[in-house]
């Protein structure tokens, strides 16, 4: 009865959660800036979009208790976040995207600068109008007198070249990345007597946590024919998490991973009849475990305050184990009891979903709670087959920095 009273606890939580997640979304504007066609630049708060949205609009209110207003690239040059990303008005012209306007982001300025729009990357001399598209690589198999072989794409090397001509550079080791363009495109800006401007937001942010929190873990075995349920192991956990996000691109979603130290004991009790013989077993177990969940977090609007969502797959270490069978058989009044070790012990995996909300208190502190149930195949069994599954419902507190 308690369990049932867990999960439609838990149910209702994501349901409320989900119902108030578009509402949430909407919370997520942050400082920054329009430049009219006019050349006029205002100040207010632009919705926060990952890149691949932010290229057909953007939508902005001078307040925040205003309603926000949509602009698409033909109505701006340009609008940024303070501190972060900027997107400009450009012209396409190209058999591959089309002859249109849209917003690209714009990764280094100078002499010669690096736009980018969707996964394509562009160019753009100083002093000239319109932008030179770098096509996106594509592999082709080609039957050569040696048989088939891979063809590599060196179209936009080939064009990269042709600007870094005169100079000590060369492009023919430079991926088709992010990182690697800014860092050939910068070279090249400095031979030119350009410093480039130190990008404020980082390629990727480190989030440490530390927390401890409270588990009841629910444990039962299918052994044969029979269903062994044990009594709820109720636990305090601690542990350490890291999430792995890129600002540059998307800062709401991110890699998380964490480390959890469990120790959990569970009690079973069953009675039955063996020929004529009465039988009582007490089946004890206690696990010692690390755990390492690893998913992705999601937040639902800024990087500040803000609830989340987390899931994964989480796999179970055993630092130590023991299980204990105490084995009462009665028949005629007479009362034998065993003591046995009966079971084969591994390693468990399971899937979890988490709920939680994140505040800061100081500079880049923040606390944070969360709901999480997980389903696990449980530590009884063997690699092939296991006998047992273990659900679980965690609610942790800690701190983030």
């Amino acid at each position: 009865m308690y369990q049932i009273r867990i999960i439609a606890l838990f149910i209702f939580c994501i349901v409320l959660f989900l119902y108030q997640t578009p509402l949430l979304a909407q919370v997520d504007y942050r400082p920054g800036y329009i430049i009219k066609n006019n050349g006029d630049s205002v100040s207010g708060y632009l919705r926060y979009y990952s890149d691949k949205k932010s290229v057909d609009q953007c939508l902005f209110k001078q307040t925040l208790k205003k309603n926000g207003e949509k602009y698409t690239p033909t109505d701006l040059d340009a609008y940024g976040f303070h501190q972060n990303k900027r997107f400009e008005t450009i012209l396409l012209n190209s058999d591959t995207l089309g002859d249109k306007k849209v917003f690209a982001k714009r990764i280094v300025k100078g002499p010669l600068s690096l736009l980018k729009y969707n996964k394509t990357f562009l160019i753009q001399v100083e002093g000239h109008k319109g932008t030179v598209v770098l096509p996106i690589p594509v592999e082709k198999t080609v039957q050569t007198k040696q048989g088939l072989m891979i063809q590599d794409d060196r179209r936009y090397i080939d064009i990269l070249n042709s600007y870094l001509d005169g100079t000590n550079l060369s492009a023919n080791r430079t991926g088709y990345n992010e990182s690697a363009l800014t860092a050939l495109i910068n070279n090249f800006n400095k031979l030119k007597g350009h410093s480039p401007a130190d990008n404020p937001v980082p390629l990727t942010k480190f989030n440490y946590e530390i927390f401890s929190g409270y588990m009841r873990s629910d444990m039962k075995m299918e052994i044969g024919n029979n269903t062994i349920n044990f009594s709820p192991s109720v636990t305090v956990i601690g542990g350490l998490g890291l999430d792995v996000s890129s600002p540059r691109i998307f800062d709401r979603l991110s890699l998380s991973i964490q480390g959890w130290y469990v120790k959990a004991f569970y009690q079973a009790y069953s009675e039955s009849m063996y020929i004529v013989d009465f039988v009582r077993e007490d089946i004890l177990m206690d696990f010692t475990y690390i755990k390492i969940p690893v998913g992705l977090r999601y937040n639902f609007s800024g990087p500040n305050n803000t609830p989340y969502l987390k899931f994964g797959f989480a796999p179970a270490f055993l630092l130590s184990s023991e299980d204990r069978t105490i084995n009462e058989m009665e028949f005629n009044g007479t009362i034998k009891v065993d003591n046995y070790r009966d079971y084969r012990i591994k390693n468990s995996r399971g899937l979890w979903l988490g709920l939680g909300y994140t505040k800061t208190i100081l500079g880049n502190m923040k606390i944070f709670a969360e709901i999480r149930a997980e389903k696990t195949n449980g530590f009884v069994g063997n690699a092939i087959q296991s006998v047992s599954s273990s659900v679980n419902y965690n609610f942790l507190l800690g701190c983030r920095f």
